[in-house]
């Protein structure tokens, strides 16, 4: 995908069903692009409070690009995004180990709390924009920002 910007709006290029390319043009503004960057800053810090958890460590361990090419293209351009991954990534270690195990315990615990912070995040986020991220601007938080944080991704576990 690229981006490209000119007179009041962006155009946004992605690969087409058979190779070619798709384009889409949309509007651009100071006021989308000043709060693409607020709740850009808003997630990262909801993503560390979330990998700082007491059980987040399990979760730490980076995808490894031949194990899931192109996984650090991936983007997440809004709340509802970023929620359905790192939910993604705590169920599914639910599903994947034993209940009653340790590892099953601790993303139980977990996934409760990141309920709960997801809850509280969207709260104040409606109050300070519109609720989410614009969905249309194709900017987004790129994985592979949030492991340069030192942090993982939604998704990632050896354990999981």
């Amino acid at each position: 995908m690229s981006v490209a910007s000119n007179a009041g709006t962006s155009t946004v290029t992605t690969p087409g069903p058979s190779g070619g390319e798709r384009k889409k043009s949309i509007p651009y503004s100071k006021e989308l692009e000043q709060r693409q960057k607020s709740w850009l800053k808003n997630i990262n810090l909801l993503w560390r409070e979330i990998s700082n958890h007491k059980n987040g460590a399990m979760f730490m361990n980076p995808i490894k690009e031949n194990i899931a090419p192109r996984y650090y293209e991936i983007t997440i351009k809004n709340t509802a995004e970023f929620e359905r991954d790192v939910l993604l990534m705590l169920t599914n270690s639910l599903i994947y180990n034993k209940e009653g195990t340790e590892v099953y315990q601790m993303a139980l615990e977990m996934l409760e709390d990141v309920q709960e912070q997801i809850r509280v995040f969207k709260t104040a986020d409606a109050y300070s924009s519109t609720g989410n991220a614009p969905k249309d601007t194709g900017h987004g938080l790129r994985r592979r920002s949030i492991v340069s944080d030192g942090g993982s991704i939604p998704g990632d576990a050896d354990n999981a």
